[in-house]
């Protein structure tokens, strides 16, 4: 009879363990949809610069393998946490990331996300829940296609811009979603993703095309310099020369350098 009591005993306690483990993974379900519902914009004002990083205002979720859709992702919600809660970026995976940004401007203006991904796709949920993707971005997806045709010819306008661009309205908030990928040889130290106003962004852009010119000059006359002076001279200085200044040469080709909170993309 005792034994009975006992057996008893045990199975009522394994379900009020059950009922409570049950209870407590809906409350953290209800917990981090309410962190996807409730995380506050970015406001974008006058005073925001033409390059800014919503730092406190994205949440991340982790796809190993690669292969969730921005259908799947939405439904996976009570997933996303904090970047903090995040374990180091890891080159191999696929992540999510989803930040909002508000207007408080008087005017519609363009945007792009930007950062030395792989792969940075991006899809943008409107104030009325509708979902639309951007183009395909990240490292090697730009291809500029009006560097191919006439700037003075009506065919231009139907040559697409080689960025993810997205119209932030005036007063009108706006959530992206974003699948990314780390380049491997050059990992990110964070999630953060860079929000670039992109019509001033290009104005910007003609001083930093000016410094190009006249590095790459230099360092093209200077290359050319090396090399010559190798081939007459067969000597190894002469060599070591020439590689280290094509080096340099192709560096300052490929990347990009930051001055003052604008980045150059040489």
């Amino acid at each position: 009879m005792q034994l009975r009591s006992f057996l008893q005993w045990i199975l009522i306690m394994k379900i009020i363990k059950l009922f409570l483990l049950s209870l407590a993974l809906v409350f953290i379900g209800q917990v981090h949809a309410g962190v996807w519902d409730e995380l506050k914009p970015y406001l974008v004002t006058e005073e925001t610069p033409i390059i800014f990083s919503p730092k406190e205002n994205i949440l991340v979720l982790a796809d190993p393998t690669g292969l969730l859709t921005v259908e799947d992702v939405l439904k996976r919600k009570d997933e996303f946490k904090p970047p903090s809660e995040i374990a180091p970026l890891d080159t191999r995976h696929h992540y999510w990331i989803m930040q909002k940004i508000a207007s408080k401007l008087n005017e519609d203006r363009r945007y792009r996300l930007d950062g030395f991904w792989q792969k940075l796709n991006t899809h943008v949920i409107d104030s009325d829940n509708a979902v639309f993707a951007l183009k395909r971005s990240g490292f090697g997806e730009k291809y500029a296609f009006l560097s191919d045709i006439d700037p003075a010819q009506p065919s231009s306008v139907k040559a697409p811009s080689r960025e993810a661009l997205f119209t932030l309205h005036s007063g009108d908030t706006l959530s992206l979603l974003s699948q990314i990928k780390a380049i491997p040889a050059l990992p990110p130290r964070t999630f953060i993703l860079q929000v670039v106003d992109n019509e001033r962004f290009l104005e910007t852009r003609r001083f930093g095309l000016y410094v190009e010119g006249v590095l790459l000059g230099v360092l093209l006359a200077l290359a050319i310099f090396g090399w010559y002076s190798y081939f007459v001279n067969k000597d190894r200085v002469g060599l070591f020369y020439g590689i280290w200044i094509s080096f340099a040469f192709f560096t300052v080709f490929s990347l990009s350098v930051k001055t003052d909170n604008v980045f150059w993309n040489f």
